[in-house]
């Protein structure tokens, strides 16, 4: 499964559409679509923004990716991750 099927499949898990997601993460529908399809990469903080709305971990839906296992990206996610959490002290 790809990063994009993910997204798509944790939006219908939802039932959540693209109008509404893009609304909410501030990005257009197009974007939303792109993401879900693979056709653009997506940025952490996007990427982020996305698993809070779908109420799921980032790094735990990260990982159920397969053949995207990158450790700057995982580094990256603890670290916002942690910085969350300490905004929210």
């Amino acid at each position: 499964m790809t990063l994009g099927q993910k997204l798509k499949e944790l939006r219908v898990k939802n039932d959540l559409t693209i109008a509404y997601v893009a609304f909410k993460a501030k990005i257009s529908e197009t974007s939303v679509s792109y993401y879900e399809n693979d056709r653009n990469e997506i940025s952490l903080k996007k990427y982020m923004c996305l698993c809070e709305i779908y109420g799921v971990e980032p790094f735990e839906t990260y990982k159920s990716v397969d053949g995207v296992y990158d450790p700057d990206f995982e580094e990256s996610l603890q670290k916002e991750e942690y910085d969350n959490e300490e905004e929210q002290r």
